[in-house]
C-alpha cells in the first residue's frame, strides 16, 4: 500500500500475526508427522502431495486471515482514498466488492499455500538425498525454512495482498463518486519496478484496466497480473475528473 495510512497498516500487521499464528500450527503438524512416520521419504511430488493434505486441515484459517486482509484493507484504502480526494461517498464496500474480495482471497490462499507447499517438499527431498537423520531435517525446518515463512513469507504476502485490497478500495470510491477515470501512481524512488516507473501518470477510464508491461491492471495489486508485478507493489491510484 502506497504511503499506508495508519488503519492500512494497522490492516497489514494484524494480517501478518494472524497469518503467522496459522502458519505455526501447520508447521507444528509437520514436524509431528515426521516424528511418527506420517510423513516419510518419498519422491518429491508424493511428498508435496502429503504437505498439501497436512495444510488442508488448516485452509479454513489461512483463508479466513486473507479474507480479513481484502475485507479491512479494501474499506481502509477506500477511507483513506475518500479523505485525500474529498470524495462525497460512504465508507463501505458493495456487497458487489465484499463478494468479489472474498474470491480474491480464496485465491491468495491457494497461490501461496503452494507456494509454501512446494518450499518444505523441495528441502524435504534435498535433506533425503542428503542422507540426512530426523534429528537434522527438523533443525533446518524449524531454524531456516519455516522462520523464513513466518518472515519474509508473511510480509510479502501481506504486502503484495495489502496493496491489491486497497486498490480495489480506492477505485471502488471513484465509481460510487462518479469520477470519470482515474491516474496510477508510482512511488518515485529506485525500488519501483521500471514497468511501474512507466505507467506513473497513466490515465483511463474509472472501468478500464492499465497497461502494465503488456498485463491488463484494474488498479494497482490486481490479483490478476502476473506475481511478477504485484509482488510487494505500493503503487496507487488517484480520481481523474476530466478525461
Amino acid at each position: 500500500m502506497a504511503k499506508d495510512s495508519p488503519k492500512e497498516r494497522s490492516v497489514i500487521e494484524t494480517f501478518i500475526e494472524e497469518f503467522v499464528t496459522v502458519l505455526r500450527r501447520w508447521h507444528a503438524d509437520i514436524l509431528g508427522g515426521l516424528r511418527t512416520g506420517d510423513i516419510a521419504r518419498a519422491s518429491e511430488a508424493a511428498t508435496r502431495r502429503t504437505i498439501a493434505r497436512v495444510l488442508d486441515e488448516h485452509r479454513d484459517a489461512v483463508t479466513a486471515a486473507f479474507d480479513t486482509l481484502y475485507q479491512d484493507g479494501a474499506e481502509a484504502g477506500r477511507a483513506a482514498a475518500i479523505r485525500r480526494y474529498d470524495l462525497d461517498v460512504g465508507p463501505r464496500v458493495s456487497d458487489r466488492v465484499t463478494r468479489e474480495l472474498y474470491e480474491y482471497a480464496v485465491d491468495a490462499s491457494d497461490e501461496v499455500g503452494q507456494r509454501m507447499t512446494d518450499d518444505i517438499a523441495t528441502a524435504l527431498r534435498e535433506a533425503w538425498d542428503d542422507g540426512l537423520g530426523q534429528p537434522e531435517i527438523e533443525r533446518i525446518l524449524s531454524k531456516e525454512v519455516f522462520p523464513q515463512m513466518e518472515s519474509w513469507e508473511a510480509e510479502r504476502a501481506a504486502r503484495t495482498e495489502g496493496t491489491a485490497a486497497a486498490g480495489r478500495g480506492q477505485v471502488s470510491s471513484f465509481q460510487d463518486a462518479g469520477v470519470p477515470g482515474k491516474r496510477w501512481l508510482a512511488e518515485d524512488d529506485t525500488r519501483t519496478r521500471t514497468s511501474h516507473r512507466e505507467a506513473d501518470g497513466q490515465v483511463v477510464p474509472v472501468g478500464a484496466s492499465f497497461e502494465v508491461d503488456g498485463h491488463a491492471a484494474r488498479w494497482p495489486g490486481d490479483p490478476r497480473l502476473p506475481i511478477s508485478e504485484r509482488a510487494n507493489c505500493r503503487c496507487g491510484s488517484a480520481p481523474v475528473w476530466k478525461l
